[in-house]
């Protein structure tokens, strides 16, 4: 059985296991008068009997087990950010004339196109990054357009859609 430890233990019972779980190492062992043993063997932990190879993999693996770890508590911060901003966004009070553009601008489609304008609110890009927005409007939450639209219409009222927003 090369690369394994038959060990017997206390009740009798074999074992079989990994070489580098538990080895006998002799103690220092005299008979007494009987010819008995006096001392029982020690026993070394992995540590002691692993060889080179082990001792990379064990790194290797406790390496990794790290970085895993590592990555999963990033992935949990930003999860817990990204839902702390749609709680905030959906806290956003929503004028009904704000609902009532973005019926007359997209028919409520939150990722309506037309020409440069996208989103509920038809947002060309410019104004969306002046009111804190990244990326395309049409492929944000409908929250975060309403979020922004919010912010839009408290710094320009209506005026920002011209059409959809007249006489409102």
């Amino acid at each position: 059985m090369r690369g394994k430890l038959v060990v017997a233990g206390l009740c009798g019972c074999l074992a079989a296991g990994p070489a580098v779980a538990l080895a006998a190492v002799p103690a220092a062992t005299q008979p007494d008068p009987g010819g008995t043993l006096t001392a029982a063997p020690a026993l070394a932990d992995a540590a002691t009997l692993a060889t080179p190879a082990q001792d990379a993999e064990g790194r290797l693996r406790a390496e990794a087990a790290q970085r895993l770890r590592a990555a999963v508590t990033s992935a949990r911060h930003k999860q817990l950010a990204a839902r702390s901003q749609a709680a905030s966004a959906q806290n956003v009070a929503v004028p009904a004339v704000l609902q009532s553009i973005a019926q007359c601008e997209s028919s409520g489609n939150p990722s309506a196109r037309s020409g440069p304008y996208g989103g509920l609110f038809q947002f060309d890009q410019q104004t969306w990054e002046s009111v804190g927005g990244s990326g395309d409007p049409a492929a944000a939450s409908p929250a975060e357009q309403m979020q922004r639209a919010a912010m839009l219409y408290a710094q320009r009222g209506t005026q920002a859609w011209p059409v959809c927003g007249a006489g409102k």
